[in-house]
């Protein structure tokens, strides 16, 4: 499962070798796989392909990658239990190739790489993978939902737009009363 190290199951049984049970809530199982020690794994090959996606046309290029071909020797310190928002970390990619990264790809996460924002790829169908130079990376994936800047910012402006109101309604009942005395 490249490097999948939670999973969600509402049965006894995760059905995917090597995962451990950890937790239940209700009915639903949290199985997690020892053998992943990070959220994320290098991988120096991948092949993309044209899938349905987000892009402007309708399709996105999908990279796919076999579970075989990752590459042990990168060091990767991604840790995920940082903040709820924020995943932050080190990579030392031994060559060029994909940083594969086990967060859905969605919108409202982004991925900067020696502190500038790089352009993310799918992955085998939903996860955020990055294209990585050989060497040494500082990796910060930041999340911000979409539309909370335009929410917050309608909500302030509605509130003092209120307030306004509410102000100028007292000033004409203020001045009302002035004139009847």
């Amino acid at each position: 499962l490249v490097g999948i190290k939670y999973v969600l199951s509402e049965s006894d049984d995760a059905g995917i070798p090597g995962m451990e049970k950890m937790k239940t809530f209700g009915r639903i199982t949290v199985y997690t796989d020892p053998s992943v020690r990070n959220i994320a794994s290098f991988y120096p090959r991948s092949v993309v392909e044209p899938t349905y996606g987000i892009d402007a046309n309708g399709f996105t290029g999908t990279a796919f990658v076999r579970y075989t071909d990752r590459n042990p020797s990168a060091e990767i310190t991604l840790k995920d239990q940082v903040r709820d928002d924020r995943v932050d970390g080190t990579v030392e990619a031994p060559e060029d190739g994909l940083l594969l990264i086990a967060i859905p790809f969605e919108h409202g996460w982004d991925v900067y790489v020696d502190g500038v924002e790089v352009e993310q790829r799918k992955v085998e169908h939903g996860f955020i993978g990055v294209e990585l130079a050989a060497g040494r990376h500082e990796i910060s994936v930041r999340y911000l939902c979409p539309g909370l800047v335009k929410g917050t910012a309608i909500s302030v402006f509605s509130l003092l737009l209120f307030g306004l109101f509410i102000i100028l309604e007292h000033i004409y009942v203020k001045r009302k009363r002035s004139m009847n005395p």
